[in-house]
């Protein structure tokens, strides 16, 4: 077990009902063949500064072999804070909104991650978003993915009229693994409104509706960034059904599928000189 202060546990089954607890390096003997699950039991030390990641893995032991696993812990610094829960109420500890909130006020904070440990399972696991989640700060937000590297963590929009996620102008953010679906707005941006320079990794954006950029508007003097992304089945009522952009827009092996508008650019809508369109290894 590496990473921890000597403090981080793991528990072990596996056929038979075999079932250990184990903390720090420990050889087991006469093991049967078969799938062994091992799971990282998380926030042992003392004050909480340790979580298993990944929450769970499983090794093959074959008969007659010798196997070594590590499991790897991570540390929670000041510039780190951990989602553990679905909520959306900014006042309860550990929500999405309560994180970016707290990093709103404290530039230190710089990443936001979903604690596997909270969201066993395959999912998804969903956050009904009542009202616009605003990143005013640079951050990092990482969300969970399942085997096949498919988003499991999933922000839907419980009523129109807003945007999932306002990124303001002057503002550095990253998103990774995560599903933004049901935002339905008359203004520009549907799920996303970005003012400033996002990325986005391995983030899929469905079903959202806007005047002008069904998934994303892209504004004037920002930048966007996809790599390994969707935007599907997203419409405009005005242009540009899944991004309308303004700004400079990059997409790297990304998928731009079923979206539609009214007007103009049922896929991607490059709006207006100077905005800038570059595509590598996309469709």
């Amino acid at each position: 077990i590496s990473g921890t202060d000597g403090t981080g546990e793991v528990m072990i089954t596996g056929p038979g009902g075999y079932s250990i607890r184990v903390n720090g390096p420990t050889d087991l003997d006469d093991l049967r063949p078969g799938d062994y699950l091992i799971a990282g039991i998380d926030f042992l030390s003392s004050d909480d500064r340790f979580f298993a990641a990944p929450a769970e893995e499983t090794i093959l032991i074959e008969a007659g072999k010798t196997v070594t696993h590590e499991g790897v812990y991570q540390e929670l610094t000041d510039e780190f804070r951990l989602v553990t829960n679905t909520s959306d109420d900014a006042a309860t500890p550990g929500s999405l909104r309560n994180r970016l909130e707290e990093a709103a006020l404290d530039p230190a904070i710089e990443r936001i991650v979903f604690r596997p440990q909270s969201f066993l399972g395959s999912g998804p696991h969903v956050i009904a978003v009542g009202a616009t989640l605003n990143l005013t700060t640079d951050v990092m937000v990482t969300g969970l993915k399942d085997g096949t590297g498919t988003p499991t963590v999933i922000l839907q929009a419980t009523g129109p009229n807003f945007h999932l996620l306002d990124v303001a102008a002057g503002v550095q953010a990253e998103l990774s693994d995560l599903e933004l679906q049901d935002a339905h707005t008359a203004v520009d941006g549907g799920a996303v409104f970005n003012a400033g320079d996002l990325t986005l990794r391995n983030v899929t954006l469905r079903n959202n509706t806007a005047g002008h950029g069904g998934g994303i508007y892209n504004d004037a003097g920002a930048s966007l960034t996809l790599h390994y992304s969707t935007m599907a089945e997203n419409n405009a009522s005005n242009d540009g059904g899944g991004i309308a952009n303004l700004g400079i827009a990059n997409l790297h092996s990304s998928r731009v599928r079923d979206n539609t508008s009214t007007g103009n650019g049922g896929g991607i809508l490059n709006m207006n000189q100077p905005a800038i369109l570059s595509l590598f290894g996309s469709e």
